[in-house]
This record gives structure tokens, sequence and C-alpha cells, in this order.
């Protein structure tokens, strides 16, 4: 009877000690049948506690970071690189122009920029960035062959995100970067997208969790800053993201079409070089890896009053945008940069050349996305100032 009436409890409740016990007096009390019973049960439940905790080391691991160290020899070749010129260097594996063909074609000011924003994951001021344009103009295969160049246990791709992820992952996203494929995946939680975006943004959940037979109240919270990298089709954006990304507009020009179709021709001949190609992208992990973990952070720009902005409402978000891009620089070059220490904490100094080159790779993504211009509606602006400029009578025609 009470084999038939505990069996489950055997299995469920009952701990080996207690039915170590029960094996004891079986002995004394049980047929041999009722015995091996008991030894079947007590097998069973081992298997059970075994696959739980098997179960259980297999989700934990799943949540172990491995970050990769570099080695001795690795630390060597990085300095020599960065002891260069570093941005030239990742431009050339990266750009298909050269000789050592890369996987990007054109989009000159694009690659550098969106490479600049992804770096800054590493510093204090994250810079954000959302690819616009019309389908298969190439916004996910520019961003996604970018982030190539980053170390995978910093990059996190998403399809979709809810609220509670971004609350509940705690220090999981702190210098991280964050690749949402389509920005509306994201729509639900946009407003803790937000938070989190901003450099001294914290996520704090206020929720109840059930404690014994209690709900009690707690505070969740997950710290930034995080980078924000993701696509959109759409025209318009949610104006607080807007406010916070520098939109990236896909050239999509016959002449960029044309140079295109080249790169498709030549890795269709030489397909073993694409495979190649994208390792030399990867290859660029180990000095990102080493501004990560041996750079100084921190950057001046002595010479921030030379740099002046028009007057729009936009530019006291854009500003700081603009400036973190100078530091991301900076701080690839800082081998050939000037340092200081300032009350014990060593400071990066910009050079003018930095100034001129973020500049030039900034200047028409900074006018589209002051104006709030796309690429199509930037070229209808520039064509009626030159109708202007020549006194031609403004008309649809002429435009």
């Amino acid at each position: 009877k009470l084999y038939d009436v505990e069996r489950d409890r055997y299995i469920a409740d009952w701990d080996l000690r207690r039915i170590d016990d029960l094996i004891k007096k079986a002995e004394l009390y049980f047929s041999e049948f009722l015995l091996n019973e008991i030894v079947s049960m007590i097998k069973y439940r081992q298997d059970l506690k075994k696959e739980e905790l098997a179960k259980t080391l297999e989700k934990e691991q799943e949540n172990i970071e491995i970050v990769k160290e570099l080695t001795e020899d690795e630390k060597k070749e990085v300095v020599k690189i960065l002891s260069r010129d570093p941005f030239e260097y990742v431009d050339e594996v990266i750009g298909f122009e050269g000789e050592v063909k890369g996987l990007i074609v054109g989009e000159l000011e694009n690659r550098k920029a969106l490479f600049l924003s992804a770096l800054s994951y590493i510093s204090s001021e994250p810079i954000h960035c959302i690819g616009r344009g019309v389908p298969e103009a190439g916004k996910t295969y520019l961003f996604s062959t970018i982030l190539e160049a980053f170390p995978e246990e910093d990059v996190i791709r998403v399809s979709r995100i809810t609220p509670a992820w971004l609350d509940r992952n705690k220090d999981k996203l702190m210098h991280k970067i964050l690749f949402i494929e389509q920005i509306g995946g994201a729509e639900s939680a946009f407003q803790s997208l937000h938070v989190g975006m901003d450099p001294m943004g914290r996520l704090r959940l206020a929720t109840v969790q059930k404690v014994g037979n209690d709900w009690v109240p707690v505070e969740i919270e997950a710290k930034g800053p995080l980078t924000v990298l993701s696509t959109t089709v759409s025209i318009s954006l949610d104006s607080q993201l807007e406010s916070r990304v520098f939109s990236l507009y896909p050239d999509t020009s016959e002449e960029q079409t044309k140079r295109i179709q080249e790169l498709y021709q030549y890795y269709e001949k030489l397909k073993w070089e694409k495979d190649e190609a994208l390792e030399r992208i990867r290859g660029l992990r180990n000095i990102v890896r080493w501004l990560r973990d041996f750079s100084i952070k921190d950057v001046l720009v002595p010479q921030t009053d030379a740099i002046e902005l028009p007057p729009y409402l936009r530019i006291r978000r854009t500003r700081p945008r603009l400036i973190s891009v100078i530091e991301s620089l900076a701080r690839l070059r800082q081998l050939n940069r000037a340092v200081v220490e300032v009350k014990g904490k060593k400071y990066v100094l910009t050079s003018n050349e930095d100034i001129y080159d973020a500049v030039e790779i900034m200047e028409d993504i900074l006018k589209r996305n002051i104006r709030e211009l796309s690429v199509t509606d930037q070229k209808i602006l520039e064509a009626c100032e030159k109708l202007e400029e020549e006194g031609t009578e403004i008309t649809s025609r002429e435009v």
C-alpha cells in the first residue's frame, strides 16, 4: 500500500538520504521485488537530478561572457599597425578600391562614419546610427560588414527586443554594440531604448516579485552606455529616437550600382578571395580589443572653439555626437598623438588632422541630419540653390 500510494512522492519529494533509510527498512520488511523497485526509483531520481543539473549548467554557460585576451605577439602586431595610420589601414581592409580587395565598394563617408561610431562603444560617449533608405539599398549589408570588424563578444545582434529584455539585462549591455536589424523590431521598447542610449542613462524597472507567499516591490537596474545601430525603410522615425542618432543614407545612384556590379563580378570569379577578405576584416577585431583593454579612453579636443555649427535646435544633441566622432578618431590614432595627465588622469589630445578628417567624413551627413533631409531631398535643395544663384526660375522641370 505504501508503495502504491507514495511512489511519486519518492521521486518528487524525498531526498536520497530518506530513501536510503527506507532501503534499510525495506531489507527487513519488503519483498525482494519491492526492494528492486525502490532501487529503480532511486536511479530514476538520480537521472532526473543529472538532467536538471545539465540543463542548469547549459543555461549558465550561455550567460558566461567569453572575452578573448590578446597574446603578446598579437599585442605587438596591433601596436605596429596603430603606430602607422590605423584609420587608413582599417579603411583599406574594408574597402574594395585598393590593391587588397575588401567587401564594401563606394560609400566612403558612410563606411568611415559607421566604423568610428561603432568604435565609440568603448567610450563613455557612444554614437548611435540608423541606416535609412529604400529596400535593396544595401543598408543591412553595410552595417553587418562593418560589424565583422568588432569582437563577437561585444556585439549583440537581434531582430526584435522587448522593454523587459532591456530592463532586465542589468550590466550586460554596458559598453556593448546592440545591432537591431530593423528598428521597427524595437518599437515596443523605444522608451527604454531612449534612456539606454543616453551616456548617463540607467534603466530602472519598478516591479514586484513573489517571495514565498508575498509579492514584494523591487527595483531592477540596467546600466549603460551602449551603442545602438539599426536600419529602417521608414521615411519617418520616432522623434526622440531621430534626435539621438546619425541617419546614414546609402548611395542609390546608378554609379554606385555599377560599382556594386563590379564587386559581384570580381568575387563571382574568385570566390575564395571573398572568404579571405572577410577574414581580413575579422582580423581588425584585435585592434579593437587592444583599444578596449589597453588604450587611453579619455580624449581632449583643444580645437573645439574652431568648430561652429548653425544655431538649429537639433545642434544641441548633434554637436556632442560630432565631438564623439573626433574623439573616436583620435582614440584610434592615440599612439601618434600627444598625451597629457591632469589630476592623475591621462587624456589623448586631438590634432588638427583629426578635426579635418572628421569634418570631411561627417559634413554631408551632418547637413542631412540637421536639416532632416534624405539624400534625394538634399540633391533637390542643392539644385534649387544652384538655380537661384544662376537667376533661373525655380520650377519642377528646371529642378
